[in-house]
């Protein structure tokens, strides 16, 4: 597995971002506080996931003519996206039909000289104009001969390879590819890219969809726009929803019912209107989980990640990361009632403890967090075909959001925080759900290194006050937090 250079020396400084953040009320200690003479390791929650070494050398190339359907999740937490794509290397110029869930299409022809957007039928447009912002087609490649991969894992029953590469600030964007067929299942921006085109202005993109073609007519649409189009003085932005506040055109209810029926066949099972019959998913008072959870910082995981909860008992949370490198040596994350500590192993002595967290995630945290339901996957033979999946978002900023997935059963898939922090934690893709499982009291006991004065909190009082404020204004509907 090729992890990038130092992995192992970095992990330990590793921090967790928590699901959400912030306020409640104290929770009183007990007998079960007290810390043992020696912390048992906690019972497995199950096998962790695993990856195996990459069988390709070398970044994927993609078909010289392809087809794919998107699936796409805005960084503000907005609407879903539906994109469909088409792509022709010899006409360098890729269709990107964008139609919004709820409401909205943009149809953009991208090619080398210009964007053009495309009005009438998807299947025969009936005028073409000059749009901003001006695009570029993207080539065969996505990613750069430096990219890394990381290894081989399945991603929803997919067995795909991870790879990754440098973004802005030293994060990381993430692209899966599927392991057979080596094409796109799933592409993770740590914040807007003009590559690949449009796919990466959106924080997540799952491909039910990519496949080779053997023709297409984009060249023909190439002609037609260059014939149709004049430049305008101030083109129109390629936008994807109208204002609502006028009655629409005849055209506008054509492209309407022409966008409701496109979904249907792009994504069969996708709805927004079965969002009204969704109860928000509620964690167990215990629960045992298994994730992958990949960082924002690049050269960093994916983490192999099991996790503890017991609301009912013990009232605490245990998250433990593995290093990759060498699954023996973790970072544990302890959320116990109000408090949570960030616990990393010693090499030659004592583990050492920071109280950098709120307390535990709260079970119902997707009802009380500003969560609205976005869209509704029932049997999808991609994204799966045995179950249905709720996907909601939930405010953390006007600009960025957390995104949930969960099946009706109540297990989560996939968990994404499009707002970068460093050294956090933005993605967990979960693999195994007990719920009901002890985990016993220990489990969740908190060290001596936790423990006044043993506790090394190295956070000075300005940047203390402002992890609090923090706290108690982004995450106060999800944890339990002791305010200060």
């Amino acid at each position: 597995m090729m992890l990038g250079g130092g992995a192992g020396r970095v992990f330990v400084r590793l921090a967790l971002t928590s699901i959400a953040v912030a306020a409640a009320s104290c929770i009183p200690a007990s007998a079960e506080d007290r810390p043992p003479a020696v912390i048992e390791p906690p019972a497995p929650a199950a096998p962790l996931p695993r990856f195996a070494l990459c069988h390709a050398a070398h970044p994927p190339v993609l078909p010289p003519r392809w087809h794919a359907v998107g699936l796409m999740m805005p960084f503000d937490g907005g609407q879903l996206a539906i994109g469909e794509f088409d792509f022709d290397a010899e006409a360098s110029a890729m269709r990107a039909t964008i139609y919004g869930l709820q409401s909205g299409t943009a149809d953009l022809l991208i090619t080398a000289e210009a964007t053009y957007r495309l009005s009438g039928p998807r299947q025969s447009p009936t005028g073409c104009t000059a749009a901003e912002p001006r695009f570029q087609p993207p080539t065969t490649q996505w990613l750069a001969a430096n990219a890394q991969c990381v290894g081989e894992a399945p991603l929803q029953a997919r067995q795909t390879e991870w790879w990754r590469i440098a973004a802005a600030n030293s994060a990381a964007n993430w692209f899966w590819f599927t392991a057979d067929a080596r094409l796109p299942w799933r592409v993770f921006m740590s914040s807007p890219s003009p590559n690949p085109p449009l796919i990466g202005d959106y924080a997540m993109t799952y491909f039910p969809t990519f496949e080779r073609v053997s023709q297409s007519n984009l060249a023909a649409l190439r002609e037609f726009c260059r014939a149709q189009s004049r430049p305008a003085a101030s083109a129109k932005p390629a936008d994807t929803e109208h204002d609502g506040t006028r009655q629409p055109s005849e055209a506008e209810e054509a492209a309407e019912a022409e966008r409701r029926e496109r979904i249907k066949v792009l994504i069969p099972g996708l709805s927004q209107d079965a969002c009204a019959a969704t109860i928000p998913a509620r964690w167990p008072d215990r629960v045992q989980m298994t994730a992958l959870m990949t960082p924002t910082q690049f050269g960093l995981g994916p983490f192999p990640t099991e996790i503890f909860y017991d609301w009912e008992r013990s009232n605490a949370m245990l998250t433990r990361l593995h290093d990759p490198d060498n699954p023996a040596m973790a970072v544990d994350v302890l959320l116990k009632g109000p408090l949570g500590y960030d616990i990393k192993p010693g090499r030659l002595a004592a583990p050492t403890c920071q109280q950098n967290y709120p307390g535990i995630v709260k079970p119902d945290w997707l009802s009380g967090a500003s969560c609205a339901c976005r869209g509704v996957i029932a049997n999808n033979p991609q994204l799966d075909p045995d179950d249905t999946i709720d996907i909601e978002s939930c405010g953390a900023d006007p600009t960025h959001a957390l995104w949930a997935w969960y099946r009706k059963s109540g297990a989560p898939v996939a968990f994404l925080a499009t707002l970068q922090t460093p050294g956090g934690l933005d993605l967990a893709d979960y693999y195994s759900w007990s719920p009901g499982a002890e985990s016993g009291t220990a489990t969740f006991a908190v060290p001596l290194a936790c423990m006044a004065p043993n506790r090394v909190d190295r956070l000075p009082p300005p940047d203390r006050a402002r992890l609090t404020r923090l706290f108690a204004t982004r995450c106060a509907a999800c944890h339990v937090f002791q305010q200060p």
